[in-house]
């Protein structure tokens, strides 16, 4: 095996590793938990070239001014597409690298609503296929050899000889929806170039891993490049998703509008610069190929659900991991994490999971337990108390490459110097499985979160000497990477580091954190048969949400990261990336009391939900402030009760790639005032959070769309009010309260809430029936054990109500045995004579005229073998 831990906390370590900003040495980083001796460092480890990064450069040369750009001949009809060769137009620019003088182009249509096209040379010489290509066990293609009738597409190609330009265009409409018309294709070994006419005033998002509101402005720059920071606003953050979705509005013949969504995914994660302009969009890229995909919608959760179906459907989560979950960098020892659960338990106040950070390590090695503070002995006894409670236990996992010259790439981070896994290793894997199995055999964890996985070091290079090769540690085009002086081995493996398979670091860079996550999910698969694997990683890429989920990183107490958390939670559903979450209360710094009371509430409706801070900040426990117990007791109630609900958005994203969190543009995709809005949001269709982000207020202005017809409900107190698309409602929401509305149209079946997520689970249900305008209402619920990876039974439920009258159906072997205690439903206008379940009659009811509501309840003794065992009928004349 070519890759071997030696002590290996490898530049992973922790979510409080970033709080060692660049040029921080990892002696001074880590000196504050003095029982462990630290390594020392020098001091200037971390310090890299100061780079003028190309979009900084004033007197940068222009690629299409001085680039020939390409002619296409010998254009053929193939199967499934069409197929050209690219020649160079005129004398080599070799501006940012060497012009390749003969490409190919090959498009390829996918089933209707995608279109592939690949532009790579024509010839690779032995050695360099990962100067270009990412092979498909890192990084799923989006075509897979199936070849479909161009005819049958809603998409068109056209395609334009000399100079060589290209239009993607949506058939039912003629709206050109990506075209490189009037620019140059620029492509170098280590530079490409290409440009894409947009309209004026264009609505685009995604293209991350970024702080940013969640429509991109058009005049604005995106890096993507993994970055182990400290969430900077608008840099590159630890993913990379080089995908965007573009949303445009028609006006039809009767004053309406109608929303058309598209989106576009380029293959290729190689650091990368792309340029918002008012009418265009450029992308810049310091490697790859030309590997774009576009989908046609026709909306963008048609668009979305089509991209996540080719870069990997999310992975389906245990019923435990929606509980809610705490975890600070400074538990110091056994003894803290005991006195956390039982203040927790003593407060009331629900608690899943307690997670460490580095603090339980030897001396900050993966693996290990510090033998004083965290000693085997007591550690597993209290991991049988905490697994006999119904809760359960995730710690961090840190990891490490070799240099050009073939010697070890040694870096360093929090144990001292270190060293990397090669994922492309041959017995990798295995020895990754091996770790963690025997770990598991003395400290039984129920998930594994994976830190600093960009990956991140802390000196630039390795402690030996490397060759250069293309330029890789300096390339010819600088881009705008997020640390000081833009040199991408600060924080990070040199871009020169050598993989077992010949390829570089430079070509691999933002895949790491992904294959790490990758070997870590075919590990626990291991550990834990037949279970579905629980991981939270940093580091992202397409297709990660295959086998893990996300946390935004190391944010900051402060209103504004709250506030963004929710534009930053919708990318990563963009993505592909469902179970994602924030450091709630904030990580960087000290919170405050209201802050920490808002944003428990906020992150209850996130899917991931976890509290979690620095070790030089105070405690914020939710049990710290009064307030703050009262406010998370609350919405965490509601969380638990809408547990069910949330687990079967994710059946739904796991099987067929829809979102969890939604903007409400993307539920409403024709309404074109919701473009901006991403200060509230859509968990699934039927309910809308919207939270107070401003310090000292309260109240929140609020959005309903959907017109005068939509119907929504006030969460508690069944209140109806109907939508008001483009105006906004002032909502009365004092510390404690956060308006939360069910959508009309939506049946929600709940579960009565209790301090784990086990016990939620056997208590009875309850029915909540939202009526719409017409008076119909739909739902689902999907149930299986809640942890296996293969269900040998599962049911689905459908509820559906109309005319007065709600049937209940399933479908499946699983047997929820747990009864059915009411029924509500919302926007009755008139009183029943009768009500009846079944062919039984109801007398346990109540039908209130002012709120519309009809309830009704002691429904247990007409369902005593289980709410859902067999299908029912619900009538209320």
């Amino acid at each position: 095996m070519r890759v071997f831990t030696i002590t290996i906390a490898s530049a992973l370590l922790c979510a409080g590793a970033a709080a060692a900003q660049s040029g921080t040495s990892a002696a001074t980083a880590a000196s504050s938990t003095p029982w462990r001796s630290i390594p020392t460092l020098p001091s200037d480890i971390d310090q890299g070239r100061k780079l003028l990064a190309n979009l900084e450069d004033p007197n940068a040369k222009s690629a299409q001014k001085l680039c020939p750009g390409y002619t296409a001949i010998n254009l053929r009809n193939c199967p499934g597409g069409l197929s050209a060769r690219l020649l160079l137009a005129g004398a080599n620019c070799d501006l940012y690298g060497t012009d390749i003088d003969q490409l190919s182009l090959r498009v390829l249509f996918g089933p209707k609503s995608r279109l592939n096209i690949r532009i790579l040379p024509a010839e690779i010489p032995e050695g360099q296929e990962s100067w270009y290509d990412t092979k498909e066990d890192y990084l799923r293609r989006t075509v897979n050899g199936i070849h479909f009738n161009p005819a049958d597409s809603e998409l068109d190609f056209q395609l334009n000889s000399s100079p060589f330009e290209f239009s993607v265009v949506r058939k039912s409409t003629g709206d050109v929806l990506f075209s490189t018309k009037g620019s140059k294709l620029v492509f170098e070994n280590q530079f490409l170039e290409f440009r894409t006419e947009l309209p004026e005033k264009y609505n685009l998002y995604g293209l991350g891993e970024v702080m940013h509101s969640i429509r991109l402005g058009n005049n604005y720059n995106r890096t993507i490049y993994s970055a182990d920071v400290n969430d900077p606003l608008d840099e590159n953050l630890y993913g990379s998703h080089p995908f965007y979705y573009e949303h445009r509005y028609a006006t039809l013949k009767d004053g309406s509008k109608k929303g058309y969504a598209h989106g576009v995914y380029l293959r290729n994660l190689h650091g990368q610069d792309i340029l918002l302009r008012e009418k265009s969009l450029t992308w810049r890229t310091i490697g790859g190929m030309v590997d774009l995909t576009f989908y046609s919608g026709p909306t963008p959760a048609d668009v979305i659900a089509d991209y996540v179906k080719t870069v990997g459907l999310p992975a389906m989560q245990q019923y435990w991991t929606f509980g809610f979950h705490q975890c600070r960098w400074g538990y110091s020892n056994v003894s803290d994490l005991k006195g956390v659960i039982e203040t927790y338990k003593s407060f009331n106040i629900p608690l899943e999971t307690i997670w460490t950070d580095i603090d339980y390590m030897d001396q900050y090695r993966d693996w290990t337990n510090d033998p004083v503070t965290y000693d085997l002995e007591a550690f597993s006894a209290f991991l049988d108390k905490l697994h006999a409670d119904g809760q359960h236990f995730v710690p961090i996992v840190d990891a490490a490459i070799y240099n050009p010259d073939g010697s070890l790439y040694i870096g360093a981070v929090w144990p001292g110097f270190t060293v990397f896994p090669d994922w492309s290793a041959p017995g990798t894997q295995d020895w990754w499985t091996d770790s963690f199995q025997k770990w598991y055999n003395e400290v039984e964890y129920d998930g594994i979160w994976l830190d600093m996985n960009e990956v991140s070091s802390f000196c630039v290079g390795s402690f030996t000497p490397g060759a250069d090769v293309r330029a890789v540690n300096y390339p010819p085009y600088a881009i705008d990477h997020v640390h000081d002086g833009h040199d991408l081995a600060v924080h990070a493996v040199s871009p020169n580091a050598t993989h077992s398979d010949g390829s570089l670091e430079y070509d691999m860079h933002s895949l790491w954190g992904h294959l790490e996550t990758k070997a870590t999910y075919e590990s626990l698969l291991k550990v834990f048969p037949g279970k579905r694997p629980f991981i939270i990683s940093r580091s992202s890429a397409p297709g990660t949400g295959a086998w893990a989920g996300h946390w935004g990183g190391d944010n900051a107490s402060k209103w504004l990261y709250m506030a963004l958390s929710i534009p930053q939670a919708l990318s990563f559903s963009m993505f592909g990336i469902p179970m994602f979450g924030v450091d709630t209360c904030g990580f960087n710094g000290n919170t405050s009391m209201e802050l920490c009371a808002r944003w428990m509430q906020l992150s209850a409706f996130f899917p991931f939900y976890r509290n979690h801070n620095v070790l030089s900040a105070i405690s914020q426990e939710a049990y710290r402030w009064a307030a703050v117990a009262d406010a998370s007791r609350t919405a965490m109630a509601i969380r638990y009760t809408l547990l069910p609900y949330m687990y079967t958005l994710f059946h739904h994203a796991h099987t067929t790639g829809a979102t969890v969190m939604r903007a409400l543009s993307w539920e409403f995709p024709n309404d074109e005032s919701l473009v901006e809005v991403d200060r509230q949001f859509m968990l699934g269709p039927a309910i809308m959070v919207t939270p107070v982000l401003d310090q000292g207020a309260n109240y929140t202005y609020a959005t309903f769309p959907g017109g005068k017809n939509e119907k929504w409900y006030d969460w508690y107190t069944y209140e109806a009010r109907s939508g008001s698309n483009g105006s906004l409602a002032n909502l009365t929401a004092p510390l404690g309260h956060i308006p939360v509305f069910v959508r009309g149209g939506n049946i929600l079946a709940l579960q009565h809430p209790a301090y784990t997520t086990a016990e939620s689970r056997k208590n009875p249900w309850d029915v909540l029936v939202a009526l719409d305008s017409e008076g119909d209402a739909y739902g689902d619920l999907y149930l299986d054990d809640g942890e296996s990876l293969v269900q040998e039974k599962t049911v689905f439920i459908t509820l559906e109500a109309t005319n007065s009258l709600l049937n209940v159906s399933r479908k499946g072997q699983w047997i929820s045995k747990e009864t059915l205690s009411s029924v509500i439903i919302l926007g009755v206008s008139k009183k029943p004579d009768q009500i009846t379940f079944g062919k039984e009659k109801l007398d346990k009811w109540n039908w209130e005229e002012k709120s519309q509501v009809l309830k009704m309840t002691g429904l247990e003794l007409v369902t005593k073998g289980g709410a859902w065992s067999n299908g029912w009928e619900l009538s209320w004349k």
